[in-house]
């Protein structure tokens, strides 16, 4: 029992900690990427979003936001006006 008990101690709370880690390193990746919006890359991506709960249905504008503004008009398309922004 002077044995188990510190094993037992050290694995609940490594389980969590791993969990962060893992989350939080595939949320970086797929915000890099731009994959959110679609099926997860890896099988640690995978996971992560059964960790979170996370479900991507209805943000399928997410894979085309990634592109830059010449690419989403066509040629003939009026383009909006730049936004001004404070400096």
């Amino acid at each position: 029992m002077g044995v188990a008990l510190p094993v037992i101690a050290a694995v609940l709370t490594s389980v969590p900690i791993i969990a962060i880690a893992l989350v939080s390193v595939a949320s970086r990746l797929e915000d890099r990427d731009w994959t959110v919006a679609g099926p997860p890359p890896s099988t640690a991506r995978t996971l992560a979003r059964r960790i979170v709960g996370f479900h991507a249905g209805g943000i399928e504008w997410l894979l085309h936001a990634g592109r830059g503004r010449d690419e989403q008009y066509p040629a003939d398309a009026k383009r909006p006006h730049q936004r001004k922004t404070a400096a």
